[in-house]
């Protein structure tokens, strides 16, 4: 994950040795407990999942990476976080900066599972879960967290989210499968306070939650102290959103949400992609340009090829793509 790096003084803690740069561990479970207990029902999914994550998150002052303990652990709702990731990776085996202190680093264990008779059949019948829509629920419920603090964002496919005031990228996501394909592994790093000393590439496409806050409060805006911890409940209580929407619909999509709408419908809706002109770089060198038109129901992106009129869109999966750029 990379970050912006900054001229101001926000206060970015930087230094593990102070107890400011060190999560507030105790805070946000507390939050999660208290989010959990207004759902009010025990048999409320959303809160069963919040609480659960409220007993389930371990965090650690230094990591390699938290995604390698997530899937070793596997427990439904274990949370693995850390204050910095030594070596984090992305998608296709990118690295992800993290100095410490500066942001969110954590994994999610989502089970495949909820009390959901209709899943439970479904999975019994080794119906193929829409693993693709995955990284983009997961896009979602980080672009809801920082919507509600005031932050606009959109979800780049297949695993971004971007800020819509500057277009740079605050959060990646990697979502693994676990052993037994029972359960997915939400990897999300999230860029949180400004950091400086990073490569020139690194700050000229990254931005942070902080600087994108103030612009768009105005450089008088003062940032809360606990701004790592807000975003963390907030992205954690969304993510239990979510999971409940895509275990319904991804895995029985006969559940469709009446009131809500197709869940395709709805990741459409925060998508940074759809009605964008783009480049498609494949395996072995081969460009593909067109115009994004919509998320196939597997999570697949559908792209209007250039020099293809009348042949419809044409489906990509993750897989298939190295880079997805806008068109040059």
């Amino acid at each position: 994950m990379t970050h912006l790096s900054h001229t101001d003084h926000s206060p970015a803690p930087q230094d593990l040795e102070d107890p400011d740069s060190r999560l507030d561990l105790p805070a946000v479970r507390g939050a999660l407990r208290a989010l959990a207990a207004d759902r009010g029902p025990v048999h409320d999914p959303v809160g069963r999942a919040l609480s659960d994550l409220a007993d389930g998150l371990v965090h650690h002052a230094s990591l390699p990476s938290t995604q390698p303990l997530a899937l070793a652990d596997g427990t439904p709702w274990r949370a693995v976080s850390t204050d910095h990731q030594t070596a984090g990776r992305g998608r296709l085996g990118r690295g992800w900066e993290n100095p410490p202190g500066s942001g969110i680093a954590v994994s999610v264990v989502l089970p495949l599972t909820g009390g959901v008779d209709a899943v439970d059949l479904a999975l019994a019948a080794s119906r193929t879960p829409r693993w693709g829509q995955v990284p983009l629920c997961v896009g979602a419920a980080v672009h809801e967290a920082l919507a509600a603090l005031g932050l606009p964002t959109g979800v780049k496919w297949p695993n971004d989210v971007l800020s819509r005031t500057s277009g740079r990228k605050l959060a990646g996501i990697l979502c693994q499968v676990g052993e037994g394909g029972r359960s997915v592994v939400a990897g999300i790093g999230l860029n949180v306070w400004p950091t400086a000393g990073l490569s020139a590439e690194a700050a000229g496409r990254s931005a942070s939650v902080c600087d994108e806050l103030r612009a768009v409060h105005g450089p008088g805006w003062v940032p809360p102290a606990d701004l790592r911890e807000q975003v963390l409940t907030g992205v954690l209580h969304r993510l239990a959103v979510w999971h409940a929407a895509w275990l319904a619909e991804g895995v029985a999509p006969e559940l469709a949400d009446a009131e809500h709408g197709p869940l395709t419908d709805r990741l459409a809706a925060v998508s940074a992609t759809l009605g964008q002109e783009v480049d498609l770089h494949l395996p072995g060198g081969e460009l593909v340009r067109g115009t994004a038109t919509g998320l196939a129901p597997s999570g697949g992106l559908l792209v209007e090829v250039a020099g293809e009129p009348g042949e419809g869109p044409r489906e990509f999966q993750a897989a298939d793509v190295v880079h997805l750029r806008p068109a040059t």
